[in-house]
């Protein structure tokens, strides 16, 4: 992914925001001379140096975590350390558990780049319901704009299956793919009843066309 990123223009100026997948110093360098952002996990038991700290703000609360600490240093990997400094903001669920969070955007709270992560997870989420009740788990087409036309038609789909169980105060999204798709089924057999003037010799010619 990082690769990916790095190879795309259309990014510089922009926020990605990724998980411990990638956690190459080199690659956050090579990021940030390209002028593109990111906000990311790391190991807690991460090596740096030449650590400054920054102001935490008296409310450190953003939603379920608490700022711990926010501070910018060099990042070390293997045999490497960055030429870059970077943020590391370390944070606190209320549950105990502890996340470290790494960037390159200086100018923005603490809060806001949890915030920031925060909305990655909210993407997760949302894919993964398009994996399991719209069997987005394949890509039909290896080309831009295949992959994209087999996005959009899910993403339809999926505002539509959504949008349907809101209105209809369905309890899970499974039962309310299944309630939309017998709706469908049942107003489409009603309309081809309709266009073939309830003579089924006629289905089959108005079918092909549809």
């Amino acid at each position: 992914m990082g690769g990916l990123i790095a190879q795309t223009p259309e990014l510089a100026g922009k926020i990605s925001v990724f998980d411990r997948g990638i956690s190459s110093r080199r690659c956050f360098d090579a990021l940030s001379e390209q002028g593109k952002y990111f906000v990311s996990r790391l190991n807690p038991k991460l090596s740096a140096t030449g650590i400054e700290p920054r102001k935490v703000p008296a409310a450190r609360k953003d939603g379920r975590l608490r700022i711990l600490r926010d501070c910018t240093a060099y990042l070390h990997g293997k045999n490497y350390r960055t030429k870059r400094r970077y943020r590391i903001i370390s944070a606190q669920r209320e549950d105990g558990k502890k996340f470290v969070f790494v960037t390159n955007l200086m100018g923005q709270s603490a809060q806001k780049i949890a915030a920031i992560y925060r909305r990655r997870w909210d993407i997760e989420v949302f894919f993964k319901f398009l994996k399991q009740h719209l069997n987005f788990g394949h890509l039909v087409w290896r080309n831009q704009n295949g992959m994209q036309v087999m996005l959009y038609m899910t993403m339809i789909t999926a505002i539509l299956v959504l949008a349907y169980k809101k209105l209809n105060a369905v309890p899970l999204a499974k039962y309310a793919k299944m309630q939309f798709e017998m709706a469908l089924d049942s107003l489409l057999i009603e309309q081809i009843v309709m266009w073939c003037g309830g003579d089924p010799r006629k289905a089959s010619h108005i079918l092909c066309h549809l």
